[in-house]
């Protein structure tokens, strides 16, 4: 087993796999998030739902980010 002094820039198949599911997981919590807001009437909740969405998004922004770089991350 080789020790890395700094992180390599590759992306195995479990960071891969966790990565689909992070995705997976933020991508249908967009999609029901969309669905509440679309259907709620309390203005209250459908301000959280609007945020609970924008941080979905953000997280899936992210995420493509990430993978249109390489993995590349220059904090690592």
């Amino acid at each position: 087993m080789k020790n890395y002094t700094s992180v390599p820039n590759i992306i195995t198949n479990k960071d891969l796999s966790y990565i689909d599911d992070i995705f997976k997981s933020n991508f249908l919590a967009i999609k029901n998030t969309y669905d509440a807001i679309s259907n709620i009437e309390d203005e209250e909740l459908e301000k959280h739902l609007k945020k609970a969405d924008k941080l979905f998004n953000t997280n899936i922004s992210n995420i493509l980010s990430y993978l249109n770089e390489g993995g590349y991350n220059e904090n690592n």
